[in-house]
């Protein structure tokens, strides 16, 4: 596809990170999900499991800004989603913390980590993605959290 592209060395300086993905929209893709990533999880997780996201964005080549929306899914129909964050960040780069809970049972293979590209023309990186499980020892409310941005 001529208007969406992945992949790309990181530039130097990169905060938080040494490798990314760096997604380039050359065109608005025709929904939300028409340009994301697609990586799967091989750990189990369990419905009510708290979990912390945890990754660096920011915006590179010609784009100032960038937003995208971060999600993690059952990878099978129904397709539930846990969390669906969406952010915007800047050529500076920022630190997101994305605490939620498991909205189902995961089973080995069937988590689906996304990050959606296609809102606009950008271009921007992504890394230094963890995904930290407390099982339910831990509140939501006691982790860390980057309220969502509008910039208008």
């Amino acid at each position: 596809m001529d208007d969406v592209r992945c992949g790309g060395e990181v530039q130097p300086g990169a905060p938080g990170f040494d490798r990314a993905l760096r997604m380039t929209t050359k065109k608005a893709a025709e929904t939300p999900s028409g340009f994301q990533t697609n990586a799967r999880c091989s750990v189990t997780v369990k419905k009510s499991e708290v979990l912390l996201a945890v990754f660096w964005a920011r915006a590179v080549a010609g784009s100032d800004e960038a937003q995208s929306t971060f999600v993690f899914e059952l990878a099978k129909p129904p397709y539930t989603k846990s969390v669906g964050y969406r952010f915007e960040c800047d050529r500076r780069g920022q630190k997101f913390y994305v605490p939620f809970v498991a909205a189902t049972d995961h089973a080995a293979g069937e988590v689906a980590l996304h990050f959606q590209g296609g809102a606009a023309r950008q271009s921007f990186e992504v890394g230094g993605l963890q995904v930290l499980g407390y099982d339910q020892r831990v509140a939501l409310g006691q982790l860390p959290y980057t309220p969502l941005s509008y910039k208008g």
